[in-house]
């Protein structure tokens, strides 16, 4: 789902050096964000709040939603470290659901829906 930038360049999954993220949801305060990311010296190819929460995350880690303003759910990929993260807003807004069975699948949504396997 794109909101804010709807040109290809906010398509997802979006990469930035390692990381890989899938995002469902709205960042509020990413403006005031990507300016901090800016100083910093990030340049950005989009105008989507999921570039600027990817960025982030990279400049920040996982430290970085104690800052986020927003409704989303989220699963960033960490190649280099071969990490999953997953998340969601503090209110859960936007929710989380998974299924897990140990050695067979692990599938996730923000949205409800039934799972077949």
């Amino acid at each position: 789902l794109k909101i804010i930038d709807l040109s290809e360049n906010g398509n997802q999954p979006m990469e930035y050096k390692n990381l890989t993220i899938i995002f469902n949801g709205e960042i509020y305060n990413y403006l005031e964000i990507k300016n901090f990311l800016i100083n910093k010296g990030y340049t950005f190819k989009s105008n989507s709040d999921t570039e600027v929460f990817l960025k982030y995350f990279h400049s920040e880690g996982i430290n970085c939603l104690t800052i986020l303003r927003g409704m989303f759910s989220f699963c960033i990929y960490n190649s280099k470290k071969n990490k999953l993260y997953f998340g969601r807003d503090f209110f859960g807004e936007k929710p989380f659901f998974y299924s897990y069975r140990e050695g067979k699948y692990f599938v996730f949504s923000s949205v409800m829906t039934h799972f077949f396997f």
